[in-house]
């Protein structure tokens, strides 16, 4: 697998954008700005990838509607657990929100659309682009005794401790292992303290995932979806609470696998 994750950052001038990409066995990570130039010094080969993951909305077009997937994760449990910045609100998630549409058009070249070989929901139809959400995608795989003990931690900080629960209950060994990730990948995993390349390591291996058709998608074609890990994985609050806050939101999509659930009766039991 050729595979991207990529942690947008805004800034044009500081590397506060996390990059990485494993391409043909060999891996690379490191920190750049917004701009192309900067980004493919890290991603090495123009080549193209099967699959770009990044952290910031991927949208069909740029508009600034409310999102689904977003309202989704504000909702009962998810609001204190994983919670998204809003992406339609002014300031920085609106600004989030352009630099995502402009990163996906920025690397959209590098991963040419392979519908028959990928099975996922596009916004984009002529990319492999999805979107990840690093926070959320740690946050519902882990048990609701962490959370309870969850000390106090400042703005901003939230996604670390997550990724520190990961790293103690092996998350990332379970998850890479299917996608056969477990050499540099999940080393830099277990070593990394960097936010921006940890940020952009959750992202690639979300990727991994949508490239061997295990996800959880939940959103809809206008404003994106939002990629998470397969809906096996997900801890038995996270899936409880997915149920329950389905049927709150018109037209919100639910994809596992591959597959389309039209409601929340045929979403998998929680063990």
């Amino acid at each position: 697998m050729d595979l991207i994750g990529l942690d947008v950052g805004f800034s044009k001038t500081r590397r506060s954008s996390g990059v990485a990409r494993l391409s043909n066995g060999e891996f690379r990570i490191g920190r750049a700005t917004s701009s192309w130039e900067s980004r493919v010094e890290v991603l090495g080969s123009k080549g193209s990838a099967d699959i770009a993951a990044i952290d910031a909305p991927v949208l069909p077009d740029l508009h600034w509607d409310a999102r689904p997937c977003e309202k989704l994760l504000t909702l009962g449990a998810f609001q204190r657990r994983c919670k998204p910045s809003l992406s339609h609100v002014r300031g920085t998630g609106q600004q989030l929100r352009r630099a995502g549409f402009d990163t996906a058009r920025q690397i959209v070249h590098l991963v040419p659309a392979t519908p028959r070989k990928y099975s996922f929901p596009r916004v984009c139809p002529e990319s492999n682009i999805v979107e990840a959400f690093p926070n959320a995608c740690l946050g519902v795989a882990i048990p609701a005794i962490y959370f309870e003990h969850m000390p106090l931690v400042q703005r901003g900080k939230k996604f670390d401790w997550l990724y520190d629960q990961w790293l103690a209950l092996d998350l990332f060994s379970k998850h890479a292992l299917p996608l056969d990730l477990t050499g540099a990948f999940l080393r830099n995993c277990r070593e990394c303290t960097d936010h921006e390349e940890r940020a952009a390591l959750v992202c690639l291996l979300t990727g991994g995932l949508v490239a061997q058709n295990l996800y959880t998608a939940i959103g809809e074609r206008k404003s994106g979806y939002i990629f998470l890990p397969p809906f096996n994985h997900w801890a038995r609050w996270a899936k409880s609470e997915l149920k329950k806050q389905y049927a709150r939101l018109e037209g919100l999509e639910i994809w596992v696998n591959g597959k389309l659930i039209r409601n929340s009766q045929s979403l998998p039991e929680a063990p």
